[in-house]
């Protein structure tokens, strides 16, 4: 009987680092997408706005991938790479995530936030 328990509690952790790393790799996939907005607006306080929106995106994302990775050691490259949002350019971040987030969330999956951006009428939004 304490065997089952046991089991059943340590399924449940690792279903609940999945879930919790695909919900961190939402927030990053939207991040991005937010990231590539502003990265082609000509106004630069539009281009502002989005890189605002995309820094706290990631900073959402940070905590659910720390508990993730505390649950499941796969998802230590994850919070790792988000850690470094505070000193490293987010340009030079969002390859590494998207790999990252491509192992955790399915396959050709377009999950969004919760609550999720939608761009302005006058902003083209990329897919």
């Amino acid at each position: 009987m304490t065997l089952f328990l046991a089991g059943t509690v340590l399924a449940a952790c690792g279903a609940s680092a999945s879930a919790n790393a695909q919900r961190s790799c939402q927030f990053v996939e939207q991040s991005i997408s937010e990231f590539n907005l502003a990265q082609q607006q000509t106004n630069p306080s539009l281009s502002g706005e989005y890189t605002k929106k995309s820094l706290g995106l990631l900073g959402s994302a940070l905590p659910l991938a720390a508990i993730a990775a505390g649950s499941n050691g796969a998802y230590q490259a994850l919070q790792a790479t988000l850690s470094e949002i505070s000193r490293v350019p987010e340009n030079l971040l969002t390859s590494a995530l998207s790999r990252e987030c491509a192992q955790v969330l399915p396959s050709g999956s377009k999950l969004q936030v919760p609550g999720g951006f939608v761009p302005p009428a006058n902003v083209k939004a990329t897919s």
